[in-house]
Order: structure tokens, then C-alpha cells, then sequence
């Protein structure tokens, strides 16, 4: 049995694959339980499409780009320890072994 933890880039990748809704829900739990972690996620992922690529925040779907940088930067930030509601949806698409 492999117990081995995903890296931070595999599990930017899982995200990257993830249903769009599954995405937004988790987003909706980090900012009802950590709203400041969810800003802070928010704001980065915006700061950097502004930097990287301004037309994504103009794009008809732009808004799934920024929720999709916005879970990565807070997964970066608990990451490897994430609490139990962001390691769920993980888990939901075999990101975490358990």
C-alpha cells in the first residue's frame, strides 16, 4: 500500500481536473470557515491573471479561471497539512490516499 502524500504540484494538476462545480464549492466552505484565507487566495489568483494574462479576467469564463488559481493558492497554503473540508473534495477525486 503506497502512503505517499501528493506533491504540491500534483495537486495543482488534480485541481486543474476538477469539475468546475466541485471547484465553487469548495471556494463557497474555505470562505464561509477562513474568509481570510479566501481573500487572500481570491486576491493573489487576480493579482496574477493582471500581471500574466489581463484578458482571462475579460474572458466570457474568466471567472472559472480565477476560482481554479483561487483553490490552488489556498491549497498552497495549507499545504501538506489541509483541513478536513479542503482534503474532502480532494479525496472525492483521489488526490489523497487515505
Amino acid at each position: 500500500m503506497n502512503d505517499e502524500k501528493p506533491s504540491l504540484d500534483q495537486m495543482y494538476e488534480r485541481i486543474s481536473r476538477m469539475h468546475i462545480n466541485l471547484v465553487k464549492r469548495s471556494l463557497l466552505e474555505l470562505e464561509a470557515k477562513r474568509p481570510k484565507i479566501y481573500r487572500e487566495a481570491r486576491d493573489g489568483a487576480i493579482s496574477q491573471y493582471k500581471k500574466e494574462d489581463s484578458k482571462v479576467l475579460h474572458a466570457m469564463h474568466g471567472h472559472n479561471s480565477i476560482d481554479y488559481l483561487s483553490l490552488k493558492y489556498a491549497i498552497q497554503h495549507y499545504f501538506p497539512n489541509l483541513p478536513m473540508f479542503l482534503a474532502k473534495p480532494m479525496d472525492m477525486i483521489g488526490v489523497l490516499k487515505t
